[in-house]
């Protein structure tokens, strides 16, 4: 008992401890994992800046605790390196909002994964950047196994709290909120997991010199890692050899297999590397020795397809993010094969270069997808005769173009409107308010229900063709309605709610009654839960309640809006009106999209908003 106690107090004061240690760090996951739950429960409207508070501060966590580990490896300890750690954490935050202002959402969370995987690269080689190969290999051992505990007692402890609120639920007939597991997750990943990691966290200075294989990590890399890569490897040789043999072009999805196994090989081989010493198993001294030379072939047929579809269709950011990582592979496996030192911490530091060039710079994928795709677009103009006039607007053309010649040329302004939200040509156009408060908007969580074709097929059209997806549908007759103030989802508050206590807001598309969520729903005390769907053709919102169905048809509302020849409404013009008076909810739409063929209406997707009583 007495050992017993001593072991619970050692893990006491070593919780205490990475409080004192690594306060920015759980400071930065709490508000991080607080953050998130206030956006699912909608108290907080997601936008541009929420957007970038999230992430800065989850980029916050890696960052601070890499920092800390390196100032303890040098001996900078004081509270005036401390100050620096908080700085960090508050930069990391504001850089990360003018990015959210300032950007389209996709090219913010792509920004925000290379941060993310630049901020753990740097967890892995900052501490140990001078000291010995040894070391650095014990320390990231210490980490990974750390991190796997952290996930695995975690998931213990969820599983075990989930069963707890369901007995609770069902023996005591306890209604919980429909987030309540998802918040529950959130607060053990953010708060718990995270704290777990910490306390257990090594110290750089205190590490043993001595490499120490444990059995477990020696299980998952020989009994579960390399036998996976042999088959990995040995499925994309046969398809090397396929290649060869029919001639026929590399598919697209080839890049993404190599660069997976690729990445998973190294992680492995980096996992293993003490083994080429200790090891007597012959099987895994034969992977160690011909894993790089295996790669090489693989990368070559990697930058093989990639050049091809580069020539074809230009550089896109996955084009390029695909190429660079085909090159750093190259570069790492000449390195590791032909290198007397073969020093491990190459690969991070490498790997960690690569993602700063790729991301930022004239060098960036963003950058050179956007010359080449602007280059593609302007020979496209000019070989189909679509001239800019004095005042810069853009000139229909009377040439006659192909639909493939139309097809590519929708897929680029479409890519400019989603990545680049049109900067460099939307000038080109004369664009309805509506259209222009789009693309500012498009930084926020909302744009992504107000479909880009409607924007790309207004410029399209300026140019003389309707705008034409892949496989050659003409989106002349596409409409889209929004709320007038949907774009920052804040027009709720200004609408009548009196003798309503809760807002709710759904997302619909035709297919989604087909899937099990508990998104559709929502539920209203003394009567029951109400299950929304929708029909695309003829467009109806169809509601479910204890087996009983009914439905509101939006024919005649779409009909109306689309004959005023406008894109925004008000609320009150949005409303829809059930027939029976006692449903105790209203319903708003604040964003609905489809199109128009032959005087048919189908709907594609509509987001409503229900005040209930």
């Amino acid at each position: 008992m007495n050992r017993q106690n001593q072991h619970l107090a050692k893990n006491i004061t070593r919780i205490k401890d990475s409080f004192t240690r690594f306060p920015e760090t759980l400071l930065a996951s709490a508000a991080a994992g607080c953050l998130i739950i206030l956006i699912l429960n909608e108290i907080q409207a997601w936008n541009s800046t929420i957007n970038g508070i999230g992430m800065g501060l989850i980029l916050s966590i890696p960052l601070t605790f890499a920092l800390t580990t390196w100032l303890e490896s040098i001996g900078k300890q004081s509270s005036i390196f401390r100050i620096g750690v908080t700085l960090l954490a508050i930069l990391t935050v504001t850089i990360h909002i003018f990015i959210a202002r300032n950007f389209s959402l996709t090219r913010v969370m792509y920004v925000f994964i290379q941060h993310c995987l630049i901020a753990h690269l740097l967890v892995a080689f900052l501490p140990f950047f001078k000291e010995s190969k040894q070391k650095f290999w014990i320390y990231n051992k210490e980490l990974f196994l750390n991190f796997t505990g952290s996930i695995f007692f975690s998931s213990v402890l969820f599983f075990g709290l989930s069963v707890a609120l369901l007995a609770i639920k069902f023996l005591f007939s306890i209604r919980l909120e429909e987030d309540a597991f998802s918040h529950l997750g959130i607060i053990i990943l953010f708060v718990f997991n995270t704290w777990f990691f910490l306390s257990n966290a090594p110290q750089a200075t205190g590490l043993d010199s001595e490499v120490h294989y444990p059995n477990k990590l020696k299980l998952l890399t020989q009994f579960f890692l390399v036998p996976l890569l042999y088959l990995y490897i040995g499925i994309l040789y046969v398809y090397f050899v396929r290649i060869g043999w029919t001639g026929e072009l590399p598919k697209g999805t080839i890049g993404y297999l190599v660069s997976g196994v690729s990445l998973l090989g190294i992680f492995t081989v980096l996992l293993m590397d003490p083994l080429n010493t200790l090891t007597t198993s012959s099987w895994i001294k034969v992977f160690l020795k011909i894993f790089y030379w295996a790669l090489l072939p693989l990368v070559g047929l990697l930058l093989w397809g990639t050049k091809y579809r580069i020539q074809e269709y230009g550089v896109t950011e996955n084009r390029y993010f695909l190429l660079i990582c085909g090159l750093w592979v190259a570069v790492t496996a000449i390195y590791m094969i032909f290198s007397s030192k073969k020093d491990i911490r190459i690969i991070p530091i490498s790997l960690s270069l690569a993602t700063v060039i790729a991301t930022w710079g004239p060098t960036s994928a963003y950058s050179v997808s956007y010359s080449s795709q602007f280059q593609r677009l302007k020979s496209f103009m000019v070989k189909f005769n679509i001239n800019i006039d004095q005042n810069g607007k853009v000139k229909p053309t009377d040439s006659k173009i192909p639909v493939d010649a139309k097809r590519t040329a929708s897929t680029i302004i479409r890519y400019f409107i989603s990545m680049h939200q049109a900067d460099g040509i939307k000038t080109w156009f004369n664009l309805k308010d509506s259209e222009l408060n789009f693309l500012q908007a498009s930084v926020s969580k909302d744009s992504s229900y107000v479909s880009n074709i409607s924007v790309a097929n207004t410029m399209t059209s300026q140019m003389g063709f309707p705008f034409q997806d892949y496989v050659g549908r003409n989106y002349s007759e596409f409409f889209n309605f929004y709320e007038k103030n949907s774009q920052t989802w804040v027009g709720a508050q200004s609408w009548n709610t009196k003798g309503y206590s809760k807002l709710y807001n759904i997302d619909l598309s035709p297919d989604s009654g087909k899937k099990n969520s508990d998104r559709n729903q929502i539920f209203v005390p003394n009567v029951g839960t109400y299950v929304f769907t929708v029909a695309d053709s003829p467009p109806r919102l169809i509601w479910e309640i204890n087996g009983k169905t009914n439905s509101i048809s939006l024919d005649e509302n779409l009909k109306i809006l689309n004959s005023s020849k406008k894109n925004v409404f008000s609320e009150t013009e949005m409303m829809i009106t059930p027939i029976d008076s006692a449903i105790p909810f209203k319903i708003y739409m604040m964003n609905v999209s489809g199109k128009i063929e032959d005087e048919m209406l189908t709907l594609n997707s509509v987001k409503i908003a229900i005040l209930v009583k």
